[in-house]
C-alpha cells in the first residue's frame, strides 16, 4: 500500500484540508482510531476548522463554510453511510472538484479506509486523545 501513499500524499488536485476530509470521514467509518488521531493534527495543521474536525473524527455531519470542502464533505458524508451520493451532491464535487479531484477523493477514501483496517486488525495503538465516531 505504501507507493499509493506515497502517490496521494504528494501533488493533486485537493488542497492539503480537502485530503484530510476524506481521510477523517473514511477513517470515522471503519472506526480506525489512529488514522484519526494522526489525521485530526494534520487536519488541523492544514487549516481546517476545529468543529470541521470534531464532527468528522465524532461522526457527525461535517458543514464547513469553504464549497470545495463542503463538496467533499458531502460525497463523504454519503459514501460513509453507503448510499449513492444523491444527484445534488454529485454535481456539486464535479462542479468543483472536477473528475480529477472526484477520483482522487475516491483514491483517498478507498487508501485510508485500508490503512484504518489494518491498523485495527494489528491493534496498533493509537497516539493520544480519546477513542471517537
Amino acid at each position: 500500500m505504501h507507493p499509493l501513499g506515497q502517490f496521494l500524499s504528494g501533488t493533486t488536485s485537493l488542497s492539503k484540508a480537502e485530503a484530510e476530509i476524506a481521510i477523517l470521514s473514511a477513517a470515522c467509518r471503519w472506526g480506525g482510531q489512529y488514522v484519526l488521531a494522526v489525521h485530526a493534527r494534520e487536519a488541523a495543521g492544514a487549516g481546517l476548522a476545529e468543529d470541521v474536525i470534531a464532527a468528522l473524527t465524532e461522526g457527525r455531519p461535517a458543514e464547513p463554510g469553504d464549497p470545495r470542502q463542503r463538496a467533499v464533505a458531502d460525497m463523504m458524508a454519503a459514501l460513509a453511510a453507503d448510499q449513492t451520493p444523491p444527484a445534488p451532491v454529485f454535481d456539486a464535487a464535479v462542479g468543483l472538484l472536477g473528475h480529477e479531484g472526484v477520483a482522487e477523493v475516491l483514491a483517498l477514501a478507498g487508501y485510508f479506509s485500508a490503512v484504518a483496517l489494518a491498523m485495527k486488525m494489528y491493534a496498533v495503538t493509537p497516539p493520544g486523545g480519546p477513542p471517537r465516531c
